[in-house]
Protein backbone atom coordinates (compact mmCIF):
# COMPACT_ATOMS: atom_id res chain seq x y z
CA UNK A 1 0.00 0.00 0.00
CA UNK A 2 1.25 3.09 -0.79
CA UNK A 3 2.32 5.75 1.82
CA UNK A 4 1.30 8.58 -0.82
CA UNK A 5 -2.44 7.26 -1.74
CA UNK A 6 -4.65 10.35 -1.36
CA UNK A 7 -7.52 9.95 1.26
CA UNK A 8 -10.67 12.16 0.97
CA UNK A 9 -12.43 14.02 4.28
CA UNK A 10 -16.35 13.91 3.61
CA UNK A 11 -17.58 17.22 5.47
CA UNK A 12 -21.25 16.57 6.79
CA UNK A 13 -22.66 20.08 5.58
CA UNK A 14 -26.62 20.55 5.66
CA UNK A 15 -27.90 17.85 2.96
CA UNK A 16 -24.99 16.65 1.19
CA UNK A 17 -21.23 15.02 1.36
CA UNK A 18 -18.96 17.55 0.48
CA UNK A 19 -15.55 16.27 -0.59
CA UNK A 20 -12.14 17.90 0.15
CA UNK A 21 -8.61 15.87 -0.78
CA UNK A 22 -6.14 15.79 2.20
CA UNK A 23 -2.53 13.52 2.54
CA UNK A 24 -1.88 10.87 4.72
CA UNK A 25 -0.86 12.12 7.60
CA UNK A 26 -2.66 14.54 7.87
CA UNK A 27 -3.93 16.39 11.08
CA UNK A 28 -7.88 16.18 11.56
CA UNK A 29 -10.33 17.42 12.82
CA UNK A 30 -9.36 19.78 10.72
CA UNK A 31 -10.38 23.52 12.01
CA UNK A 32 -12.96 25.77 10.97
CA UNK A 33 -11.28 27.12 7.29
CA UNK A 34 -12.20 23.33 6.49
CA UNK A 35 -15.54 23.40 6.63
CA UNK A 36 -15.94 20.57 9.72
CA UNK A 37 -20.08 20.69 9.91
CA UNK A 38 -21.27 22.56 13.13
CA UNK A 39 -23.45 20.38 15.60
CA UNK A 40 -26.08 23.03 17.22
CA UNK A 41 -29.20 22.08 19.30
CA UNK A 42 -32.80 23.56 18.28
CA UNK A 43 -33.02 25.57 20.86
CA UNK A 44 -36.13 27.33 18.76
CA UNK A 45 -37.75 23.89 18.14
CA UNK A 46 -37.84 22.94 22.02
CA UNK A 47 -39.42 26.90 23.05
CA UNK A 48 -42.04 26.13 20.16
CA UNK A 49 -42.57 22.42 22.24
CA UNK A 50 -42.82 24.41 25.41
CA UNK A 51 -45.90 26.43 24.87
CA UNK A 52 -48.38 23.90 26.40
CA UNK A 53 -47.65 20.80 29.04
CA UNK A 54 -47.95 17.94 26.69
CA UNK A 55 -45.30 19.95 24.08
CA UNK A 56 -42.94 19.98 26.37
CA UNK A 57 -43.07 16.51 28.12
CA UNK A 58 -42.91 15.06 24.27
CA UNK A 59 -39.25 17.38 23.73
CA UNK A 60 -37.84 16.29 26.65
CA UNK A 61 -38.54 12.75 26.05
CA UNK A 62 -36.83 13.10 22.82
CA UNK A 63 -34.16 14.97 24.83
CA UNK A 64 -33.78 11.95 26.67
CA UNK A 65 -34.59 9.27 24.11
CA UNK A 66 -32.41 10.62 20.33
CA UNK A 67 -28.75 10.49 19.62
CA UNK A 68 -28.08 11.80 16.41
CA UNK A 69 -30.77 14.00 14.58
CA UNK A 70 -31.12 16.32 11.42
CA UNK A 71 -33.70 19.34 11.56
CA UNK A 72 -35.16 21.99 9.51
CA UNK A 73 -37.24 25.16 9.67
CA UNK A 74 -39.99 25.89 7.11
CA UNK A 75 -40.57 29.67 6.12
CA UNK A 76 -44.26 28.45 6.85
CA UNK A 77 -46.74 26.79 9.14
CA UNK A 78 -47.23 22.94 8.27
CA UNK A 79 -50.58 20.88 7.23
CA UNK A 80 -50.23 18.58 9.91
CA UNK A 81 -52.87 16.45 8.27
CA UNK A 82 -50.73 16.65 5.06
CA UNK A 83 -47.14 15.55 7.13
CA UNK A 84 -48.78 12.85 8.64
CA UNK A 85 -49.11 10.51 5.06
CA UNK A 86 -45.14 9.88 5.23
CA UNK A 87 -45.88 8.63 8.81
CA UNK A 88 -46.72 5.09 6.59
CA UNK A 89 -44.74 2.87 9.83
CA UNK A 90 -46.81 4.53 12.42
CA UNK A 91 -47.54 7.33 14.30
CA UNK A 92 -46.76 7.80 18.24
CA UNK A 93 -48.71 11.07 19.13
CA UNK A 94 -50.76 13.38 16.81
CA UNK A 95 -52.16 16.63 18.75
CA UNK A 96 -53.56 19.69 17.39
CA UNK A 97 -48.97 20.98 17.48
CA UNK A 98 -47.13 18.11 16.45
CA UNK A 99 -46.92 14.09 15.00
CA UNK A 100 -44.27 12.25 15.97
CA UNK A 101 -43.41 8.80 14.76
CA UNK A 102 -41.83 6.18 12.41
CA UNK A 103 -40.85 7.62 8.42
CA UNK A 104 -39.24 4.99 6.03
CA UNK A 105 -36.33 5.46 4.00
CA UNK A 106 -36.48 5.20 0.00
CA UNK A 107 -33.71 1.75 -0.83
CA UNK A 108 -33.79 0.44 2.76
CA UNK A 109 -35.66 -1.82 5.18
CA UNK A 110 -38.01 -1.44 8.18
CA UNK A 111 -34.67 -1.41 10.60
CA UNK A 112 -33.81 2.20 9.27
CA UNK A 113 -36.97 3.89 9.76
CA UNK A 114 -36.52 7.33 11.32
CA UNK A 115 -38.43 8.57 14.32
CA UNK A 116 -39.28 12.04 13.18
CA UNK A 117 -41.24 15.15 14.95
CA UNK A 118 -43.43 17.50 12.86
CA UNK A 119 -44.48 20.45 14.54
CA UNK A 120 -47.28 22.88 13.22
CA UNK A 121 -44.99 25.85 13.61
CA UNK A 122 -42.58 24.90 10.80
CA UNK A 123 -40.12 22.35 12.79
CA UNK A 124 -39.43 19.31 10.80
CA UNK A 125 -36.51 16.86 13.79
CA UNK A 126 -35.35 13.64 12.44
CA UNK A 127 -33.33 11.39 14.38
CA UNK A 128 -32.12 7.84 15.47
CA UNK A 129 -31.98 6.33 19.18
CA UNK A 130 -28.95 7.53 21.14
CA UNK A 131 -27.84 3.72 21.81
CA UNK A 132 -26.80 4.49 18.00
CA UNK A 133 -23.65 5.56 16.99
CA UNK A 134 -23.79 8.56 14.46
CA UNK A 135 -21.91 6.11 11.70
CA UNK A 136 -25.79 4.98 11.50
CA UNK A 137 -26.82 7.86 10.54
CA UNK A 138 -24.77 8.15 7.07
CA UNK A 139 -26.27 7.16 3.89
CA UNK A 140 -24.13 4.59 2.74
CA UNK A 141 -26.05 3.54 -0.65
CA UNK A 142 -24.56 6.86 -2.32
CA UNK A 143 -21.12 7.07 -0.81
CA UNK A 144 -19.65 10.65 -2.18
CA UNK A 145 -22.29 11.51 -4.68
CA UNK A 146 -25.47 12.88 -3.54
CA UNK A 147 -24.61 12.04 -0.20
CA UNK A 148 -27.18 12.68 2.03
CA UNK A 149 -27.98 10.96 5.09
CA UNK A 150 -30.48 8.72 6.48
CA UNK A 151 -31.85 11.39 8.77
CA UNK A 152 -31.64 14.11 5.99
CA UNK A 153 -34.01 11.33 3.73
CA UNK A 154 -36.59 11.24 6.31
CA UNK A 155 -37.05 14.74 5.93
CA UNK A 156 -37.41 14.75 2.50
CA UNK A 157 -40.00 11.96 2.77
CA UNK A 158 -41.89 14.94 4.71
CA UNK A 159 -41.34 17.41 2.80
CA UNK A 160 -42.76 15.94 -0.47
CA UNK A 161 -45.16 15.12 1.36
CA UNK A 162 -46.03 19.03 2.25
CA UNK A 163 -45.22 20.20 -1.18
CA UNK A 164 -41.56 22.12 0.22
CA UNK A 165 -38.14 21.24 -0.36
CA UNK A 166 -35.26 22.15 2.41
CA UNK A 167 -31.40 21.98 0.77
CA UNK A 168 -30.02 22.79 4.13
CA UNK A 169 -30.13 20.45 7.41
CA UNK A 170 -28.75 21.21 10.44
CA UNK A 171 -27.18 18.80 12.61
CA UNK A 172 -27.11 18.27 16.78
CA UNK A 173 -26.67 14.83 18.43
CA UNK A 174 -28.31 14.54 22.23
CA UNK A 175 -26.53 12.04 23.43
CA UNK A 176 -22.93 13.99 23.28
CA UNK A 177 -24.89 17.84 23.77
CA UNK A 178 -21.09 19.13 24.58
CA UNK A 179 -19.71 18.49 21.00
CA UNK A 180 -19.85 21.41 18.52
CA UNK A 181 -18.38 19.93 15.16
CA UNK A 182 -18.16 16.62 13.49
CA UNK A 183 -15.54 15.57 10.37
CA UNK A 184 -16.50 12.45 8.32
CA UNK A 185 -13.30 10.58 6.91
CA UNK A 186 -13.87 8.87 3.61
CA UNK A 187 -11.26 6.62 2.52
CA UNK A 188 -11.21 3.23 -0.29
CA UNK A 189 -9.31 0.30 -1.27
CA UNK A 190 -5.95 0.15 -0.14
CA UNK A 191 -5.69 3.53 1.01
CA UNK A 192 -3.59 3.67 4.76
CA UNK A 193 -3.80 7.15 6.04
CA UNK A 194 -1.90 7.71 9.36
CA UNK A 195 -4.69 9.77 11.59
CA UNK A 196 -3.37 12.79 13.80
CA UNK A 197 -5.90 13.80 16.38
CA UNK A 198 -4.60 17.10 18.50
CA UNK A 199 -4.74 17.21 21.87
CA UNK A 200 -6.48 20.57 21.86
CA UNK A 201 -9.53 18.99 21.21
CA UNK A 202 -12.11 16.68 23.28
CA UNK A 203 -13.53 13.83 21.48
CA UNK A 204 -17.12 12.73 22.46
CA UNK A 205 -17.39 9.62 19.38
CA UNK A 206 -15.28 7.96 16.84
CA UNK A 207 -17.63 5.44 14.77
CA UNK A 208 -17.30 3.74 11.70
CA UNK A 209 -19.10 2.63 8.51
CA UNK A 210 -17.55 0.47 6.62
CA UNK A 211 -17.99 -2.11 3.02
CA UNK A 212 -16.29 -4.75 1.42
CA UNK A 213 -17.92 -6.43 -1.76
CA UNK A 214 -15.81 -9.54 -0.82
CA UNK A 215 -17.00 -12.44 0.88
CA UNK A 216 -14.88 -11.14 4.00
CA UNK A 217 -12.99 -8.05 4.79
CA UNK A 218 -11.11 -6.63 7.39
CA UNK A 219 -10.31 -2.90 9.05
CA UNK A 220 -7.20 -2.01 10.88
CA UNK A 221 -7.13 0.72 13.54
CA UNK A 222 -3.87 0.66 14.93
CA UNK A 223 -3.22 -3.04 16.61
CA UNK A 224 -6.79 -3.43 16.69
CA UNK A 225 -8.20 -5.54 13.73
CA UNK A 226 -11.98 -5.56 13.10
CA UNK A 227 -13.56 -8.07 10.66
CA UNK A 228 -16.98 -8.32 8.78
CA UNK A 229 -18.41 -10.64 6.51
CA UNK A 230 -19.27 -9.11 3.01
CA UNK A 231 -21.72 -6.39 2.88
CA UNK A 232 -21.93 -3.10 5.70
CA UNK A 233 -20.26 -3.30 8.84
CA UNK A 234 -20.41 -0.51 12.20
CA UNK A 235 -18.37 -0.51 14.65
CA UNK A 236 -17.77 2.11 17.61
CA UNK A 237 -13.97 2.93 17.62
CA UNK A 238 -14.06 5.89 20.01
CA UNK A 239 -11.69 3.68 22.54
CA UNK A 240 -9.04 2.41 19.33
CA UNK A 241 -8.69 5.47 16.81
CA UNK A 242 -6.23 7.49 18.73
CA UNK A 243 -4.03 9.89 18.02
CA UNK A 244 -1.55 8.78 14.89
CA UNK A 245 -3.41 5.11 14.35
CA UNK A 246 -2.93 3.88 10.87
CA UNK A 247 -5.96 3.52 8.90
CA UNK A 248 -5.84 -0.17 7.08
CA UNK A 249 -8.46 -1.60 4.78
CA UNK A 250 -7.70 -5.52 3.44
CA UNK A 251 -10.00 -7.27 0.58
CA UNK A 252 -10.31 -9.11 -2.44
CA UNK A 253 -12.11 -6.76 -3.70
CA UNK A 254 -13.92 -3.21 -3.16
CA UNK A 255 -13.33 -1.65 0.47
CA UNK A 256 -14.83 1.84 1.31
CA UNK A 257 -15.61 3.40 4.78
CA UNK A 258 -16.49 6.56 6.51
CA UNK A 259 -14.94 7.88 10.12
CA UNK A 260 -17.33 9.92 11.96
CA UNK A 261 -15.49 12.18 14.81
CA UNK A 262 -17.25 14.12 16.91
CA UNK A 263 -15.41 17.23 18.75
CA UNK A 264 -15.38 20.11 20.28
Amino acid sequence: MSRYAVWVVVLLLGANLLVGMVRPNTTAPSDEADGAAALSKPWLLERAMASDERSARAIEDISNEAGMSAYVKSATTINLTNARKAFTKGVESHTTDYIIGLVPISGYDASWDVHVLVHRTGWILAYYPKEWMTAYALNEKHQIVGGSTKLSLAIDAVGAKIAQSFSAKSYYNFAHPSATKMLVIYFKNSQDPRLRLPSSYTYYEKSLMLYAASYLYGFNIGSKEILYPSGFGYADISSDLTDGSLVQTYSSETTWGMIVILYS
